[in-house]
């Protein structure tokens, strides 16, 4: 058989290379009950002579992928040498199983051993296919039976992991190095150390799991994590800042230097060095004085292009005044494609800049949430020579679902058995092996549980396997091609012309002609900033009409001619979100928010493959703000609370228009030329018209002037021909009465003018004033000094959007609210009524004295400290996760609870519904 390896569990063999010992978890109990109860009944109706052959398979490949990469033959090898049942697995089944069962049956499970077991197999780390055997294992009926499951679980898991790290691999190509870094997500410690082996046989170039390195020989890296660069605060607290130069052995400051570095760079950076986290500074001449020949930091924790990089360059700077270089960096939140690019730009024009070759080429790492689509956008934005990827790969749940199919043979077998085994990096790699049988005497003395000695003479058994993983894949990717250039393109233009047939302009007009209109009216009635408000909210639905039009009509642009022709949707959108914070003020300031924080659902054009939900989301974000309008006037004016319905609905009718139309994402007619992108500046001018065909006598001129002036003349009478429009004649009450308009087609050989995505927002200066009764703190990034004293009791505190910042708030105020802030901390004396957290991830507060209300919305990760005098206070959340309350004990210390996020609804009959929070005991 091509490619298929021979292996044999005999007596009379023994090992003559060194391989790493069994699992200790890996045991003849590893099974499941029923195997047992089989083997019994087996043995009972006197079936202990018969042979069978169960073959491995899987019917489909993980991961919706094209093959599979066979692995776990080295771990069923040595469970098969070692299968032996001990004492205590004995006394066990004896207890476990019915008392019914002879005494007999044990003691012949006692001597049971897997000597007489043949295995034939491929190569470990072959590429297999679905429903081809990937093992055959023959041998007695009871053993074969009862080796079933561990066999099962020893190969699923391992071909899993390096089926997943190929694909990886594949993705990555040879420019990127890959590190297995998922041992603190995995399933387990054994699943961990099965993760970083399979990985790297898969493919990876090494992993974080130390323990793997040493048992495995798998070559181990990292750097450190954001604890150590948080648990500094400025230079000054460093005890150690001496560093001996490399060569010379002369001790320097590197504090000093890295400090000097980082004011001399940082024009280089257009920041100033203040801007720079200290604290982050101080973290990494620590670790660079640690291991001045092995420097590679994180610089993501604050600021990336601010902060991170600036300081990185700073200290490798010092280090390279001291003789010593840098490795490199790592970047594990953001665009990482983007973060790389900016870093190693950095590096060129210091390496430029300061004639420092090596800086140019220091390594970047990328890590968190590394998928393919990442490895490979990674590929193709990279310019550096150098990135590397880890991925946590431990972190993946797929099932490679395999049968065995049983074969009954009642006649015994004796086979000269062949062994090759191809495996990566591992002290146990044999090639070219056989197993051949030699004559021992009985009474060979028994070696570990029962196991007699294994012994193997060297031969070459010559099978050839030459499936490559890359030429395997191209000649896939070949076949492919063929079959989609033989199916042709009739069936291709019936399908387009459907779609253009169902997409429908008008119905996105009936949209504006209907529920927008409706808003926008009521908008002119409320007046003020609103009004003003809703004629840029008209801009943006015209400027998406107008796009949906061009869609209709064209073939789907590159991404670039894309973003050019979103350009004034999304010049809308930062204008509606811009005045919102011009008007903070405003007595609309929440009527504005609500809009703002909805108005992103425009967007929809650019998400796939399901933009209704995206829409939805956006809706669900102004729910707050739309709240706060519903209860500030819902007793005063009713003119908004129909505001509030007709923006809803405006909102739910466009998630409605999406699920007919576009379901998966915007459909392009796929016929005529791509769109030409907007002109920039001013729009073309009109066509000019032909003036000798307008031309008209003077007479004429003068009579029609003459008309003109009499009527305009005409006083209040002039009005008396118009009629009044009545409710039956207005179109947002009547349905019927929509046509809508037609679609645009703009004139030949004029310029087309089309519509993304809202473009990233704009840092704005940090904020800290007081106006009034209200204190203002926003966007506040990476301060931990701010303080707000003698506050009064009628006075309110708004943070927003602050990051990586903490706020002290001295004395009895009436209310704190937290919006839109990240990695926050506030810290507060006494409250009047409430602190409230809106759109708010990972913030922590603190409260000294008492406090009666904490509120939670949409917030995802809020730690709250209290007081031994807040205990009675009350905390409602809504739409939030990881919530956590801190509760002081007598001695100083906390008790941690977390808030109820999962409940369980029941129908009672006769009074309605029953909710009990639900516990995950998992």
């Amino acid at each position: 058989m091509r490619g298929i390896f021979l292996y044999s569990i005999n007596k009379s063999c023994s090992l003559v290379f060194k391989r790493l010992g069994q699992n200790s978890i890996v045991q003849p109990l590893l099974t499941d009950l029923y195997q047992i109860t089989m083997a019994y009944a087996y043995w009972k109706s006197g079936k202990t002579k018969d042979t069978t052959a169960f073959d491995l398979f899987f019917r489909k490949n993980p991961f919706q992928g094209e093959f599979t990469i066979f692995a776990g033959l080295e771990e069923c090898l040595k469970f098969l040498e070692n299968f032996h049942y001990s004492d205590s697995d004995i006394k066990y089944l004896k207890e476990t199983l019915p008392g019914s069962i002879e005494h007999e049956f044990f003691e012949f499970l006692r001597q049971l051993t897997a000597i007489d077991v043949t295995v034939y197999a491929v190569d470990e780390g072959s590429v297999s296919f679905p429903r081809v055997p990937l093992m055959r294992v023959e041998g007695p009926l009871i053993v074969v039976q009862i080796l079933e499951t561990t066999l099962l679980t020893l190969v699923n898991y391992a071909s899993l992991m390096a089926t997943n790290a190929a694909r990886y691999r594949m993705a990555a190509g040879t420019n990127l190095r890959l590190l297995e870094f998922g041992l603190r997500r995995a399933q387990g410690p054994d699943g961990g150390l099965s993760a970083s082996k399979y990985s790297y046989i898969g493919g990876f170039d090494g992993t974080s799991n130390v323990l793997a390195g040493k048992l495995f020989n798998i070559p181990v890296g990292g750097t450190h994590a954001h604890a150590f660069i948080t648990s500094f605060s400025n230079v000054e607290e460093l005890e150690k800042k001496i560093l001996e130069h490399r060569t010379t052995g002369v001790q320097m400051d590197l504090s000093a230097l890295a400090t000097h570095w980082r004011e001399k760079l940082a024009p280089l950076f257009k920041v100033f060095g203040t801007e720079a986290s200290d604290g982050e500074l101080a973290a990494l001449i620590s670790f660079a004085i640690a291991f001045p020949d092995g420097f590679m930091a994180l610089v993501d924790t604050y600021d990336v292009k601010r902060s991170g990089l600036l300081n990185f360059c700073a200290v490798a700077m010092a280090l390279n005044d001291l003789g010593y270089k840098a490795i490199g960096i790592r970047i594990d939140s953001g665009d990482l494609a983007y973060l790389s690019n900016v870093a190693r730009r950095f590096f060129i024009n210091i390496a430029e800049e300061y004639d420092i070759p090596w800086f140019r080429d220091m390594m970047i790492m990328a890590s968190n949430d590394i998928n393919e689509e990442t490895i490979l956008s990674l590929n193709e934005q990279a310019s550096m020579p150098s990135l590397t990827c880890y991925k946590e790969l431990s972190n993946h749940h797929q099932k490679l679902v395999r049968k065995s199919c049983v074969d009954i043979r009642s006649k015994s077998r004796n086979v000269h058995m062949s062994y090759r085994q191809r495996w990566k990096g591992y002290t146990s790699i044999a090639e070219n092996i056989a197993y051949r049988h030699q004559a021992q005497p009985e009474s060979d003395t028994i070696q570990g549980g029962g196991q007699r000695p294994i012994q193997f003479d060297e031969h070459t058994y010559n099978y050839p396997f030459s499936a490559e993983l890359e030429s395997l894949i191209e000649r896939l990717e070949r076949v492919a091609t063929r079959i989609e250039q033989s199916i042709g393109t009739n069936l291709l233009e019936e399908t387009v012309d459907k779609l253009e047939t169902n997409m429908s302009v008008p119905g996105f007009s009936d949209i504006v002609n209907g529920s927008l209109a409706q808003y926008l009216n009521i908008s002119k009635q409320i007046g003020g900033d609103v009004a003003s408000h809703s004629d840029l909210v008209r801009q943006a639905f015209l400027a998406q009409l107008h796009y949906l039009t061009v869609a209709s009509q064209s073939k789907q642009p590159s991404q670039s001619e894309q973003i050019a022709l979103l350009q004034p949707t999304s010049e809308q959108i930062n204008a509606i979100q811009s005045f919102r914070e011009k008007n903070r003020a405003s007595p609309y300031f929440n009527h504005l928010s609500a809009i703002s924080e909805s108005i992103p659902a425009l967007g929809w054009v650019t998400v796939n493959p399901a933009p209704s939900p995206y829409v939805k989301e956006m809706n669900d974000a102004g729910q707050f703000y739309t709240n706060r309008v519903l209860k500030d006037w819902k007793e005063k004016d009713k003119k908004h609370v129909e505001w509030v319905k007709s923006w809803v609905q405006t909102l739910s009718e466009l998630q409605q228009f999406i699920k007919q139309h576009h379901t998966t994402g915007l459909v392009w007619s796929g016929k005529g030329g791509v769109p030409p992108p907007p002109p920039s500046g001013c729009p073309p001018p009109p066509p000019v018209l032909n003036l000798a065909d307008m031309a008209i006598s003077s007479d004429d001129a003068s009579q029609d002037r003459s008309a003109l002036f009499a009527q305009i003349n005409q006083g209040e009478a002039i009005t008396k021909s118009l009629k009044k429009v009545t409710s039956e004649m207005q179109t947002h009450k009547n349905p019927t009465l929509r046509t809508g308009p037609a679609p645009f087609k703009a004139p030949a050989g004029a310029t087309q003018i089309t519509a993304v995505a809202p473009s990233m927002p704009v840092d704005k200066p940090p904020n800290f004033t007081r106006d009034g009764k209200k204190w203002l703190v926003e966007y506040q990034k990476g301060n931990h000094n701010l303080v707000v004293d003698n506050a009064e009791m009628n006075n309110v505190v708004y943070m927003y959007k602050c990051a990586d910042s903490t706020l002290v708030v001295k004395g009895k105020l009436n209310s704190v609210i937290v919006d839109s802030c990240k990695k926050s901390s506030i810290v507060f004396d006494s409250l009047v009524s409430s602190i409230e957290f809106i759109n708010c991830q990972s913030v922590q507060m603190q409260v000294l004295g008492k406090v009666p209300t904490i509120s939670v919305d949409k917030t995802d990760g809020c730690q709250m400290y209290l007081s031994p005098d807040s205990l009675a206070v009350e905390i409602i959340s809504s739409k939030s996760s990881e919530m956590n309350v801190m509760v002081p004990k007598g001695n100083g210390d906390y008790s941690e609870y977390p808030v109820p996020e999962q409940y369980k609804t029941t129908v009672v009959p006769g009074k309605g519904l029953s909710t009990i929070i639900v516990e995950s005991k998992g």
